[in-house]
């Protein structure tokens, strides 16, 4: 131990440390490090006002290692100061990366991939839990494991991320797809066509759609851990989102499978068994490609010539089906597994017919799976009907909740550029058009009913304000709500005429269209201007003569009317 470094555990003594004899942390989560310039101007000023932390490193007596500060470190380098104040402690391993964390976890421009970094060496090198790594750094639990997952991104997900064009929110989302093929996929889906990349409810969307599957779809049990020996059980799986609740908290459906490519194995791995069981008992099954022509979007009258033993006779009074209604008459079924796994055993429907009496006997129709997409659009029908009353009653005790849920669908469906005009309308700004949605998502979740209301009418009207592409008219929404609110749009046009009028004429001069403070109120007259009794205006005093009081009252009418327009 160095004697500044024994001096220290005894009393926090500030030592001060010559800069080259400082060497940076290999741990330190942070690895960029912004506006070193400005803080080195500041230090050759000021100096540096808070004490950096470094530990003795062994073997060189001479040298520290720095535990934290290293932005001012770097700054001080810069501003060539001949030495810093610091702490010298005598610290683990383990206890610098905490500190560090715990240190980071204070400022706002760590990056989330970097703190990841540090998260996972705490985990997987000093085998803390994520409990304790929350406990330590100050953090949910919801946090720490969100961080250690970004650890999986895929390495085009990762840049996108660390150069500021992908959110953590976006990335977190990408993060959960364990295939990094499926990742980059997902990565550019999240672009919309003019590269930007789309609000986070929408990147919710995408990653629930494309790259989650139901595990109730699934035909195999979810606890056979041999189906797929090294996938093991779907119930004990951690691509369940039941298994990490803390990692999916957007999804509501606890059996949902976040692996693609494993669910295509055990599907695979499942029909397989089907088949050769099949064909051990004799019995006939449909190659891949046939069985498609009997289900879903590509059963054509193909499927009429075949029929589903357990499918519902709707005609029928019972609804029994066809398996019920042929009893021991069921003639010799051929096998066709569909794309989700299940076994189907389907009959000609020629032996139907000829099996049952003809009063029972299939009436002719193109495709059975149209009759039950007619059913279930007539029971969503019904279900709509009796729902709709009852979500206007909630509506008028909850009329904020509603409104909200109004106006964040409107604004979601808006095209971009309105959604711009609209947070322009509102006093918000930024640079990225994702920075403005964010900050309107922010300002629409506090906003009171009747702000919500004057975002309403904007998110509504504002993609209407135009009566079409190529149409110079007014849009008949737009119209109406200005006239509700007295709104003079001829008034507007007049005073968008004036102003542009103005413009061009003082172009073509290149002087500015209205004259600045303390100046003659003739346009172009470099002259200071002073009052004239019973004038409006100020006047130079060769202008100010030979004006009479009519012209000199109507320019300065013009003056103050262009002053107010360009306000």
């Amino acid at each position: 131990m160095t004697a500044i470094a024994a001096a220290a555990q005894k009393a926090p003594l500030v030592h001060m440390i010559p800069p080259e004899r400082i060497r940076p942390s290999s741990s330190n989560p942070r690895k960029t490090f912004a506006d070193i310039e400005d803080l080195a101007k500041d230090l050759q000023l000021r100096g540096v006002l808070q004490p950096v932390l470094l530990r003795p490193i062994a073997g060189k007596p001479d040298d520290y290692e720095l535990v934290f500060g290293e932005r001012r470190w770097r700054a001080a380098k810069v501003a060539k100061l001949a030495a810093v104040p610091a702490f010298v402690r005598e610290i683990g391993d383990q206890e610098v990366l905490e500190l560090q964390l715990v240190e980071n976890a204070k400022r706002t421009d760590i990056h989330p991939v970097e703190e990841a970094e540090a998260f996972r060496q705490l985990h997987e090198k000093h085998k803390l839990s994520v409990d304790e790594i929350a406990v330590k750094v100050g953090k949910s639990k919801a946090h720490v494991y969100g961080r250690i997952k970004l650890c999986e991104l895929a390495e085009p997900v990762k840049k996108a991320a660390l150069a500021g064009d992908l959110p953590a929110t976006h990335a977190l989302l990408i993060a959960r797809i364990p295939s990094a093929k499926l990742q980059t996929e997902a990565l550019n889906e999240m672009k919309d066509f003019g590269g930007e990349t789309v609000s986070y409810r929408e990147a919710v969307r995408i990653v629930h759609d494309e790259y989650m599957l139901q595990l109730a779809d699934a035909q195999w049990d979810k606890a056979d851990e041999k189906l797929v020996p090294a996938a093991g059980s779907c119930v004990k799986c951690p691509k369940r989102t039941g298994n990490q609740p803390e990692l999916f908290s957007d999804v509501k459906a606890k059996d949902t499978c976040t692996d693609p490519a494993c669910f295509k194995l055990k599907k695979e791995a499942f029909v397989k068994l089907q088949v050769e069981q099949a064909k051990t008992d004799g019995k006939k099954v449909l190659e891949a490609e046939e069985a498609k022509k009997y289900f879903g979007h590509q059963a054509g009258r193909a499927g009429a010539a075949m029929i589903d033993l357990d499918e519902r006779d709707w005609i029928d009074p019972k609804h029994r089906t066809w398996r019920e209604k042929l009893g021991k008459k069921v003639p010799t079924p051929v096998l066709a597994i569909d794309d989700y796994a299940k076994v189907h055993e389907l009959v000609p429907r020629k032996e139907v017919e000829k099996a049952l009496p003809k009063r029972e006997a299939p009436k002719p129709r193109q495709v059975s799976q149209e009759s039950q997409q007619h059913d279930r659009q007539k029971l969503r029908s019904a279900v709509v009907a009796a729902a709709f009353p009852l979500l206007l009653e909630a509506a008028k005790k909850k009329a904020t909740d509603a409104l909200r849920l109004v106006v964040s669908d409107s604004i979601e469906m808006a095209a971009a550029e309105d959604v711009d005009l609209l947070a322009a309308a509102l006093g918000i700004t930024g640079e990225k058009p994702a920075e403005r949605e964010k900050a309107l998502e922010k300002l629409i979740e506090k906003a009171n009913l009747e702000q919500l209301a004057a975002i309403a009418l904007g998110s509504i009207t504002v993609d209407l304000a135009s009566g079409g592409m190529w149409s110079s008219s007014y849009g008949e929404p737009f119209k109406s709500a200005c006239e509700l609110f007295k709104i003079d749009l001829k008034k507007l046009e007049g005073a968008e005429r004036l102003k542009k009028k103005a413009a061009k004429k003082e172009a073509k001069k290149g002087k500015p269209a209205i004259p600045g403070a303390g100046r003659c109120a003739i346009p172009g007259c470099p002259e200071k201007g002073k009052r004239v009794k019973g004038s409006p205006g100020l006047w130079c005093t060769n202008h100010g003569a030979k004006l009479s009081s009519s012209e000199r009252k109507s320019i300065a009418e013009r003056n103050k009317r262009l002053a107010a327009e360009k306000k």
